[in-house]
């Protein structure tokens, strides 16, 4: 849900705004540092109101901000597009598998819709998550009271 959020920070003398709905993933911020770990950074909700608390007027980049492994921004930015991470959607009625779930909510479609979405990652991690899968949803799954805690019940 965090990736959900806009955010507010200076970046090399610049103030820089990004808007909610998880545009954060597509905005990512450069990592220059522990070479080849592969991560990536976006940045977290409001940085400047720090500026003033810390006494921090002087310096040109100021961010808040989380570093995650390459391709995980990606990923999450698919996910949400094809609505796995939805509060007010429940699981589709009728659907008593993962890949049922994906394919009602026409999980293709969608992520070629989205010129943003790299396709070939997403589908590839919803195949390693067991996305694709005909077995039925365990309880916990089926109990949840919307297709984002259903979906976060099964990647326990």
């Amino acid at each position: 849900m965090a990736a959900t959020n806009p955010a507010l920070f200076d970046f090399e003398g610049e103030r820089k705004s990004i808007k909610e709905g998880g545009e954060i993933l597509k905005n990512r911020l450069p990592v220059n540092f522990y070479p080849g770990m592969n991560l990536e950074s976006i940045a977290n909700r409001d940085s400047t109101a720090y500026k003033e608390p810390y006494k921090l007027d002087k310096v040109e980049t100021l961010l808040r901000g989380t570093l995650r492994f390459e391709p995980y921004c990606d990923v999450v930015y698919g996910l949400k597009q094809i609505g796995l991470l939805e509060l007010d959607k429940c699981i589709p009625k009728g659907c008593n598998s993962w890949k049922s779930i994906v394919e009602s909510l026409k999980y293709k479609e969608k992520l070629d819709a989205d010129p943003k979405n790299e396709s070939e990652i997403v589908i590839k991690a919803m195949e390693e998550l067991n996305l694709f899968t005909d077995e039925a949803l365990s309880d916990k799954v089926k109990s949840a009271d919307n297709i984002l805690d259903a979906f976060a019940n099964h990647l326990r």
